[in-house]
């Protein structure tokens, strides 16, 4: 092991290798990488939640292996935001999605979906701003207008959220799921 080594290096029973300054380096490294990348998830939870966001629960693997995070405001309904991180690319993606039960998307749905989008864009601004006063540096490298694309529809069992939602005299429970999706460039 990397321990029984550096200990004997440092009692002077093995030598100080190139190969074994180089393995506690990338140890050193990685173990750095591991905690800037929970204090990123840290910092982006606690500014959503202060921007009056309802969000998951973070995997502190997000930004290391990537996946998923699903959050909303109230009074959203069935809207949320997506937030996929691509950790190879060191990228971020949000959009906006719906979670359903299965029923197609229909025309008439297109109208607020954009109504929907065109609320979430008008708070990017504000994100990015909170995110970056804390250490958390953004680029936009693309940005697609609300409506140029139709809202993804998602299954409800793929929100990874538990909301409460009274608007429209029901209440709805969206079944929490807690997991992290690995994933490729898709």
């Amino acid at each position: 092991s990397l321990r029984r080594h550096l200990e004997s290096a440092y009692t002077g029973d093995a030598e100080w290798t190139p190969a074994l300054r180089e393995a506690v380096e990338q140890r050193i490294n990685t173990k750095a990488q591991t905690e800037r990348d929970k204090k990123a998830a840290e910092i982006l939870s606690q500014a959503l939640k202060d921007l009056g966001y309802r969000v998951s629960p973070i995997e502190q693997t997000l930004f290391t292996e990537g996946g998923e995070l699903f959050f909303q405001r109230e009074g959203w309904r069935d809207y949320f935001m997506c937030l996929r991180v691509y950790p190879q690319r060191k990228a971020m993606n949000f959009n906006m999605v719906r979670a359903s039960e299965g029923e197609p998307a229909a025309p008439e749905r297109a109208k607020t979906d954009s109504e929907m989008e065109i609320a979430w864009c008008k708070s990017v601004p504000k994100l990015t701003e909170t995110l970056s006063s804390r250490g958390f540096q953004t680029e936009l490298i693309r940005d697609v207008a609300a409506g140029e694309h139709p809202v993804q529809v998602v299954p409800r069992e793929r929100i990874t959220i538990s909301v409460v939602d009274q608007a429209g005299g029901g209440v709805r429970i969206a079944a929490p799921v807690t997991r992290s999706r690995n994933t490729s460039d898709d």
